[in-house]
């Protein structure tokens, strides 16, 4: 009976460690779009307020490649990749890439204009649009949340959680060489 008490808590244990380590293995989160995914797909149409309540829309950057990314100013991971995004804004800009930051923080418009200012970060933010939700049209479930764009409009790659600079450095690269 012991024994099999013992097999019973193993298999339990089992069924709740596989999942885990099957999603931190999954596409999602090593770069490539989801399974059922079409590749590439169209971005959402999202429209975004700038940090003075004015409307942009993404397909304002058509033409150009676009890494955007879901953040907030009390998440520890977003503020770790933030000083990476600014090189490859600094070092990619002249080549067509256009790093957009979207902030889901509460009071956006209070808080990180002083925040960008502290961090030192000049690529564009904005802050989400509470009437129109762009978080949701792009399934953001977890922040940071990346999304590479092409210059056709098209997501080619997305990472959830904190993408390391020597994964999106290539993806993005690639993208501005228009090979995917």
């Amino acid at each position: 009976m012991n024994r099999n008490w013992v097999s019973a808590q193993i298999l339990v244990l089992a069924l709740l460690i596989v999942p885990v380590l099957a999603a931190a293995q999954s596409p999602g989160t090593s770069g490539a779009t989801p399974p059922g995914t079409p590749t590439p797909r169209p971005a959402p149409d999202s429209k975004f307020l700038t940090m003075d309540g004015k409307t942009v829309s993404l397909s304002d950057y058509k033409g150009k490649v676009v890494l955007l990314d879901f953040w907030a100013t009390w998440c520890g991971p977003c503020r770790m990749a933030m000083p990476g995004l600014q090189k490859m804004h600094e070092t990619l800009k002249s080549k067509g890439l256009v790093v957009l930051g979207v902030s889901l923080d509460k009071n956006p418009h209070v808080q990180v204009p002083p925040f960008l200012k502290k961090m030192e970060i000049t690529y564009t933010n904005f802050a989400d649009n509470p009437k129109d939700p762009c978080s949701l049209k792009w399934n953001v479930q977890a922040i940071p949340s990346l999304y590479l764009i092409d210059r056709k409009g098209n997501v080619v790659r997305w990472w959830r959680g904190m993408a390391p600079e020597t994964v999106l450095l290539p993806a993005v690269e690639e993208a501005l060489s228009g090979k995917k």
